[in-house]
């Protein structure tokens, strides 16, 4: 039931992405330099205008997604100590216990 609201969701975006690029299919020109320098450096490109939404819109994300990745790295960092620290605290315990002979918990023995 879930994979058949994915696949829905899915082709509704696609349809909109459609429409929006069949609306937006006219060329616009765009200058990566002012118009003082473009004498200099012709950076002029023609692109159809839902070509470059797509463009901007990819490297928003992403732009966007490094950050974040960034940001948070301090926090994974934090994470992979602790996941460290508690395996080595683990093996420790089992070789507490093998060194003592003691397999089963303390207070199970005390009951039996």
């Amino acid at each position: 039931m879930l994979r058949l609201i994915r696949l829905g969701l899915v082709i509704v975006l696609a349809l909109i992405l459609v429409v929006i690029a069949i609306a937006n299919r006219d060329t616009v020109v765009v200058q990566l330099l002012p118009s003082d320098l473009s004498g200099i450096f012709a950076l002029n490109f023609e692109v159809p205008l839902f070509v470059l939404m797509v463009i901007l819109g990819g490297g928003g994300f992403a732009l966007g997604f490094s950050w974040e990745y960034l940001r948070e790295w301090s926090i994974r960092a934090e994470a992979r100590r602790a996941k460290k620290a508690a395996q080595s605290l683990e093996r420790e315990i089992k070789s507490m216990k093998a060194e003592q002979g003691v397999e089963e918990d303390d207070v199970l023995a005390l009951l039996k």
